[in-house]
Protein backbone atom coordinates (compact mmCIF):
# COMPACT_ATOMS: atom_id res chain seq x y z
CA UNK A 1 0.00 0.00 0.00
CA UNK A 2 2.85 2.35 0.82
CA UNK A 3 4.48 1.70 -2.57
CA UNK A 4 1.23 2.41 -4.41
CA UNK A 5 0.83 5.72 -2.57
CA UNK A 6 4.43 6.68 -3.34
CA UNK A 7 3.94 5.81 -7.01
CA UNK A 8 0.69 7.80 -7.17
CA UNK A 9 2.33 10.89 -5.69
CA UNK A 10 5.32 10.59 -8.02
CA UNK A 11 3.15 10.27 -11.11
CA UNK A 12 0.96 13.19 -10.05
CA UNK A 13 3.98 15.44 -9.41
CA UNK A 14 5.75 14.46 -12.64
CA UNK A 15 2.75 15.16 -14.87
CA UNK A 16 1.29 18.03 -12.82
CA UNK A 17 -2.09 16.39 -12.44
CA UNK A 18 -4.44 16.54 -9.49
CA UNK A 19 -4.11 12.84 -8.86
CA UNK A 20 -3.47 9.44 -10.27
CA UNK A 21 -4.76 5.99 -9.59
CA UNK A 22 -2.60 2.90 -9.49
CA UNK A 23 -4.23 0.42 -11.84
CA UNK A 24 -1.62 -2.30 -12.12
CA UNK A 25 1.88 -3.62 -12.46
CA UNK A 26 3.60 -4.83 -15.59
CA UNK A 27 6.71 -6.76 -16.50
CA UNK A 28 8.58 -5.94 -19.68
CA UNK A 29 11.86 -7.01 -21.19
CA UNK A 30 14.26 -4.12 -21.77
CA UNK A 31 14.98 -4.54 -25.47
CA UNK A 32 14.99 -0.78 -26.14
CA UNK A 33 16.68 1.85 -23.94
CA UNK A 34 14.57 4.23 -21.91
CA UNK A 35 16.14 7.10 -19.98
CA UNK A 36 18.78 5.59 -17.71
CA UNK A 37 17.57 2.03 -18.34
CA UNK A 38 19.73 0.20 -20.85
CA UNK A 39 18.59 -2.22 -23.54
CA UNK A 40 20.11 -5.20 -21.75
CA UNK A 41 17.31 -7.74 -22.17
CA UNK A 42 16.53 -7.78 -18.43
CA UNK A 43 12.95 -8.24 -17.23
CA UNK A 44 11.83 -5.22 -15.20
CA UNK A 45 8.73 -4.40 -13.18
CA UNK A 46 6.84 -1.15 -13.67
CA UNK A 47 3.80 0.54 -12.14
CA UNK A 48 0.87 1.51 -14.36
CA UNK A 49 -0.99 4.63 -13.30
CA UNK A 50 -4.09 6.24 -14.72
CA UNK A 51 -4.34 10.03 -14.80
CA UNK A 52 -6.76 12.47 -16.35
CA UNK A 53 -4.39 12.55 -19.35
CA UNK A 54 -4.17 8.77 -19.92
CA UNK A 55 -1.95 5.98 -18.70
CA UNK A 56 1.51 6.42 -17.22
CA UNK A 57 4.25 3.84 -16.80
CA UNK A 58 6.50 4.50 -13.81
CA UNK A 59 9.79 2.84 -12.85
CA UNK A 60 10.21 3.09 -9.09
CA UNK A 61 14.00 2.47 -8.82
CA UNK A 62 14.93 5.14 -11.39
CA UNK A 63 11.92 7.43 -10.78
CA UNK A 64 11.27 7.66 -14.51
CA UNK A 65 7.81 7.91 -15.95
CA UNK A 66 6.43 8.01 -19.44
CA UNK A 67 3.05 8.12 -21.14
CA UNK A 68 1.76 4.59 -21.71
CA UNK A 69 1.65 4.92 -25.50
CA UNK A 70 5.25 6.20 -25.58
CA UNK A 71 6.75 3.36 -23.51
CA UNK A 72 9.57 2.02 -25.74
CA UNK A 73 9.16 -1.62 -24.70
CA UNK A 74 5.42 -1.96 -25.31
CA UNK A 75 6.05 -4.87 -27.68
CA UNK A 76 8.05 -6.70 -25.00
CA UNK A 77 5.50 -6.71 -22.16
CA UNK A 78 5.35 -10.22 -20.73
CA UNK A 79 2.71 -9.74 -18.05
CA UNK A 80 0.23 -7.30 -16.54
CA UNK A 81 -1.40 -7.59 -13.13
CA UNK A 82 -4.47 -5.42 -12.41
Amino acid sequence: MLMSNIANIAVAKRYNVKGSVLIGLLVAQSKKPWGTIKADGEFRKYVIGLTENGSIIYDIPTRQSIAGNDFPNLDYITGILF
